[in-house]
């Protein structure tokens, strides 16, 4: 696995957990997201919801059906629409959390922590967080 590819959901971040969760899996499946092991079409393995909680719809070792010709990668999607706002403290401190164990469990670079606009012709991970936000999360300490 070479990539962590981070997302932004465009969806507001303070939209509740199971709400959010039922629209991302009904587009998915609409798009015609392949269904994960776990039951669910989201392409992203995790979501981390407005309030910081973090969700799993892929196992790592599944192919994700987030960033077209990356899916092999793991995918993280953040709810929230960062062109226009900033993440929130708990959803900060839940994706360096989960970076930091994903980094050791599969060996993957820091430097290697993207956002999905690196591979696409969009804002994701959004507008207002620079390149390499989510790697210096972790950098930083």
């Amino acid at each position: 696995m070479k990539y962590i590819i981070v997302h932004h959901s465009l969806t507001p971040k303070d939209l509740p957990a199971d709400q959010a969760e039922r629209s991302f899996n009904n587009n998915h499946r609409e798009r015609g997201f392949r269904k994960s092991s776990m039951g669910w079409y989201i392409g992203y393995h995790w979501v981390i919801y407005g309030n910081g909680e973090l969700r799993s719809y892929r196992l790592p070792t599944e192919l994700g059906q987030h960033t077209t010709n990356y899916n092999d990668s793991l995918g993280i999607c953040l709810s929230g629409n960062f062109d226009i706002e900033d993440p929130n403290p708990a959803q900060v401190e839940a994706l360096k959390a989960l970076l930091t164990i994903l980094l050791k469990s599969h060996d993957v670079e820091v430097e290697n922590i993207v956002p999905h606009r690196k591979f696409a012709t969009k804002s994701c991970y959004g507008s207002r967080l620079p390149d390499d936000w989510a790697k210096n999360l972790i950098k930083k300490g």
